[in-house]
């Protein structure tokens, strides 16, 4: 029996969905909190500015895109309401990889002073985020799920996902297991409402 690639990859999607249904619905007030804009630390959360994502991927060596672009299209695209794309025409995040350093970041997003910023936190949106993954950490690209669950973080970020400070095993905003490759059914509803 042959199975398409999208109807395979809508069969995750749902998947996701369904683990995230079988282990209970969180709800407390410290998952709650991840979702929003807001300047943290040394890096920013945004809001996208309406459910089309534009993610421009050339910068992006062949090594992380393909994980990268699979994050984008089947996590975010298959399992929330966003219709996910690659950068042309239009650019809402620019993505980049390189060694950028000890910076003790593997990862993170910026809406940079020429952006577009329409809003106030945690409602603001920005149209030109860059993100950027830390190849200095080369150890946390070395796997497919490396890849994925940092793309998938990052990606998190430019739609307003902040990181989720406690440990939720089926969502890629979950600081302390980098091997997620999903988000959760929390996450997607945060999304979706949204979008």
């Amino acid at each position: 029996m042959h199975i398409s690639r999208s109807r395979l990859l809508g069969l995750k999607a749902a998947g996701v969905v369904l683990a995230s249904l079988a282990t209970g619905f969180v709800s407390s007030a410290v998952i709650a909190s991840n979702w929003g804009s807001g300047a943290l630390l040394s890096y920013a959360v945004s809001l996208a500015d309406d459910r089309h994502h534009y993610v421009h991927t050339d910068y992006l060596p062949p090594s992380i895109s393909g994980d990268f672009e699979y994050a984008r299209d089947s996590i975010y695209g298959l399992s929330t309401d966003l219709q996910t794309y690659d950068g042309t025409p239009w650019q809402d995040v620019w993505a980049h990889s390189g060694s950028f350093g000890s910076t003790g970041s593997f990862g993170w997003v910026l809406c940079p002073a020429t952006a577009t910023t329409p809003g106030l936190h945690p409602n603001r949106t920005c149209y030109g985020q860059t993100l950027h993954l830390n190849a200095y950490y080369q150890f946390a690209y070395d796997t497919w799920q490396e890849r994925v669950f940092q793309s998938c973080h990052e990606l998190g970020h430019t739609v307003g996902l902040r990181d989720n400070p406690s440990y939720d095993p089926y969502s890629c905003m979950s600081q302390g297991n980098n091997s997620i490759t999903v988000i959760s059914l929390h996450d997607i509803t945060h999304i979706n409402a949204q979008y």
